[in-house]
């Protein structure tokens, strides 16, 4: 309903950004399988069904760019996000498997890899800006992120300039993955 209303609205779609998910900070055993397949609903399943009702629009208008935000955790473990790190895992796996399936469509898949950023989904309760500080000042760039920062790395995706990128990790995390500091 959604890409039929744009594609009346606009004429057409050209870019889908997958960016809604969730996360569950708890260890394995405390998990519930709804707990788990909640996750998985919303940030792996969610990323299929947004890239399956947009392709067909994008290759029939002649190509279009999916941008599929995943994060370090997709690349990496971490006690207590098992379901978390499941699903962000899984949107690399779909991201390259699309960009297989879709590429010959005009289509471009591609994934964002933001590492801590200030959102709600980072804010922690009770934490001043010195708890941060403490908690992201041994990782290379010693902060989160802004959310234009990576909002810039997908108008990236989005455009043209990135018009022979397909298939890739675009990795915008103040160097969480360049691995872990000394004191950790």
């Amino acid at each position: 309903q959604i890409v039929d209303g744009t594609v009346a609205r606009h004429g057409r779609v050209d870019i889908l950004v997958n960016n809604a998910g969730v996360g569950l900070d708890r260890r394995f055993e405390a998990t519930s399988l709804e707990e788990f397949e909640r996750v998985v609903s919303i940030n792996q399943t969610g990323v299929f069904l947004g890239m399956r009702a947009v392709v067909p629009q994008m290759a029939a208008a002649g190509g279009g760019s999916v941008i599929n935000v995943s994060s370090p955790q997709g690349f990496e473990g971490r006690a207590g996000f098992g379901a978390y790190t499941a699903s962000k895992f899984a949107i690399r796996g779909l991201t390259r498997t699309a960009a297989i399936e879709f590429g010959p469509l005009g289509v471009r898949v591609n994934c964002v890899v933001p590492g801590p950023i200030r959102t709600a989904m980072t804010d922690r309760a009770g934490w001043v800006d010195d708890d941060y500080a403490r908690a992201y000042g041994g990782y290379p760039l010693g902060r989160r992120g802004e959310p234009a920062e990576v909002a810039r790395v997908s108008l990236f995706l989005a455009s043209d300039d990135s018009s022979y990128c397909t298939g890739g990790d675009f990795v915008a995390d103040g160097g969480v993955l360049a691995g872990k500091p000394v004191d950790r």
